[in-house]
């Protein structure tokens, strides 16, 4: 087994658990992932959280593959 990279709603529960249920006064908490910082804010409607941001890049080895299985012409593959 191994960790995900990001983990949504598992995030947000555990935000809600240190808020709600152990006490946690702070307005945010930062949790530690493999996809880097998470950091869950509290407001008056809800919990907030910002995702991380991956820039996408050329994936030029897929592109043949791609485009035989589709059966059309393919400009270009990207991956983040």
């Amino acid at each position: 087994m191994t960790e995900a990279d990001l983990c949504g709603h598992v995030t947000l529960a555990s935000a809600h658990m240190l808020f709600a249920e152990l006490g946690h006064v702070g307005e945010s908490v930062v949790f530690q992932s493999r996809s880097g910082p998470l950091k869950v804010r509290r407001s008056t409607i809800g919990y907030g959280m910002g995702f991380p941001s991956d820039h996408p890049e050329a994936n030029r080895d897929n592109k043949s593959t791609l485009a035989d299985a589709l059966g059309v012409e393919v400009k270009e593959v990207l991956r983040v």
